[in-house]
């Protein structure tokens, strides 16, 4: 079962490639970021760094997660729960934030 579950994370993070999502350039945790890929959920998750500009994450539940430093450009964030992350110094320069939650976010 090991060697399908990574056999098919292997083939999503291809696939992610070909959507300008790439792996995080320092964040602390890389299973949050397969967790946030795989699931759209990652709440209080350590994505510091991550590198997902131009990705598509609409309606993610990214409540109380730490993206300090993380390239959100580009990215499409519609709906997206974001009450409570710390966004210090992330880059969101063109991302699409329509609906998105950002009470008690640090920006």
């Amino acid at each position: 079962m090991k060697i399908l579950s990574t056999a098919i994370f292997g083939a999503a993070t291809v696939l992610l490639l070909g959507f300008g999502v790439t792996t995080p350039a320092y964040s602390q945790n890389s299973n949050d970021l397969k967790q946030l890929l795989e699931t759209r959920f990652c709440q209080g998750c350590d994505l510091r760094g991550a590198n997902l500009s131009g990705a598509h994450l609409i309606g993610v539940d990214l409540r109380d997660a730490n993206l300090a430093g993380a390239n959100l450009a580009h990215a499409n964030l519609e709906g997206a729960d974001l009450k409570g992350a710390n966004l210090k110094e992330a880059n969101l320069e063109g991302a699409f934030l329509n609906q998105v939650e950002f009470n008690d976010a640090n920006l």
